[in-house]
């Protein structure tokens, strides 16, 4: 198997998050059908080219999401089709990108909970990590609209607030509650 660019190094999404998308890709596309197999997590690396714990933490999202399951002796097998969040308006909510922050027991909670109340309504949140990165280069409007958003909830303080005015002021197509 041949590894091809399927991830981003410069992306300021994580490189489990950008692992777990393709796969819901390949899922929604039809290369994994429900009740088949994808391929193992040595497979998966190999494809990345990424570590296996990035490939375990992309599944085990997948597994929590409902989309996978984990069979033990069997590998792990498409459960259901990934809802596609376009159906649904999307609302960002800001997250600094870091260790201690995004993998934090408490963030994912905070995340989970939002999520479970959203499921059955006509909203669906997007997780925007905020890295050194965008704020240093200040690229928010090509970062904010290749979501397709209809409104963002800053949590964080990093983006300056002369930044937050800007983007507001320069976005007609969403707001920006802070």
């Amino acid at each position: 198997m041949n590894r091809i660019n399927l991830i981003e190094k410069e992306s300021p999404f994580p490189r489990y998050h950008q692992v777990k998308e393709r796969i819901k890709e390949a899922i929604v596309l039809g290369r994994h059908k429900i009740g088949e197999r994808i391929p193992s997590e040595r497979k998966l690396v190999e494809l990345f080219g990424v570590s296996r714990i990035t490939i375990r933490k992309a599944i085990e999202d997948m597994v929590r999401e409902g989309i996978l399951e984990k069979e033990w002796g069997i590998g792990t097998i498409v459960k259901s089709t990934p809802q596609l969040i376009e159906k649904k308006i999307k609302i960002g909510l800001t997250c600094w990108h870091g260790e201690e922050y995004s993998y934090h027991p408490a963030t994912l909670s905070i995340l989970k909970g939002i999520g479970e109340v959203l499921k059955n309504t006509e909203f669906g949140i997007e997780v925007l990590f905020i890295t050194p990165e965008l704020i240093k280069n200040k690229n928010y409007k090509k970062f904010f609209s290749s979501f397709h958003l209809k409104g963002v909830i800053m949590i964080i303080q990093e983006i300056p607030e002369d930044d937050l005015d800007e983007i507001e002021k320069n976005s007609s197509f969403y707001s920006i509650w802070k």
